[in-house]
């Protein structure tokens, strides 16, 4: 324990060059790992790979998903989205989206309404907008995601969804003020977080079982934990590792899973049930703050 926060697992990733995103199968040990090699792999906790998807989008960061019966989803290399079969044995084309003038960026499968939303993209315009199909594959909103008066524009490139059913993004280009964007269910825009820090580089982001949204920025190295209303309670697990880090919440262990550039991939508790159960948030707030933790190799408590 390291003030309230349980350093679980850790894992050197096999045959990944780096730890671009992660699904995490909720009851089992198993999860997704892409790369920036355009490589997604299955492997387990006990470092075994499984199976490879030779196809993920390569211009695309939170590329992949999971859905309730634990089924891959995620943006091949033409844009468009496929679905894995829970065996692995079957690749179908779930939804055709790419056109010239849009590229899809990241998906999320909504475990509160069985949607899938994906993150989009016009590059010409530098504009994003986050699209939600149903279950059917029917496109049913488009919410759009930039605000020039604060120059928040850009890609998004990791998108999930908070208990109160707001939508959280990650967006941002080189060329933008990067900003962690929130809509309602409605599509309806909640609010923009850019950071405490003139710049902020917000990368691999994803909430807990306590509504807190949570996101990697590459500026101060540290991973921000804020108030499903905006306001930042503190920044945690702050150190030069934190860099274009990955993360993952598993509602299941109530762990968070933390993946560097460098394949290493880090699983840390700082929720117990019974703070889900009685949500108080400050068991999980104040012992955060302030912590500072340096990674090192093959660590298991």
């Amino acid at each position: 324990m390291m003030n309230g926060i349980e350093l679980c697992q850790y894992f050197m990733l096999t045959g990944v060059d780096s730890c671009n995103h992660i699904s995490c199968m909720a009851s089992s040990d198993r999860f997704w790992v892409s790369d920036v090699c355009q490589s997604l792999t299955l492997t387990n906790t006990a470092g075994f790979v499984l199976h490879r998807v030779a196809d993920l989008c390569i211009d695309s960061y939170g590329a992949h998903t999971l859905n309730s019966e634990n089924e891959l989803i995620y943006i091949d290399s033409n844009y468009n989205i496929k679905k894995v079969s829970k065996d692995i044995e079957t690749t179908t084309k779930f939804l055709e989206i790419s056109h010239l003038a849009r590229q899809a960026t990241c998906v999320y499968w909504s475990p509160s309404t069985g949607d899938l939303l994906i993150g989009t993209y016009i590059r010409k315009l530098d504009i994003g907008h986050v699209m939600r199909y149903n279950k059917s594959g029917r496109l049913t909103q488009i919410a759009q995601l930039h605000n020039r008066e604060l120059k928040v524009c850009g890609q998004p490139n990791f998108i999930a969804e908070n208990t109160n059913g707001d939508i959280v993004v990650s967006n941002y280009t080189n060329f933008t003020t990067g900003a962690v964007v929130a809509k309602d269910r409605s599509g309806k825009h909640r609010f923009y977080y850019t950071g405490t820090k003139s710049e902020f580089r917000p990368r691999g982001i994803c909430t807990d079982a306590l509504s807190h949204i949570l996101v990697c920025d590459d500026a101060t190295r540290s991973i921000h934990m804020l108030h499903r209303d905006r306001k930042l309670i503190t920044r945690i697990l702050e150190g030069s590792e934190i860099s274009q880090c990955s993360l993952s919440y598993n509602s299941n262990t109530h762990q968070l899973w933390v993946g560097l550039e460098n394949n290493e991939l880090y699983a840390f508790r700082y929720i117990n049930r019974t703070d889900v159960l009685t949500d108080e948030h400050s068991s999980s707030c104040l012992y955060c703050s302030g912590i500072r933790i340096h990674f090192t190799p093959a660590i298991w408590i």
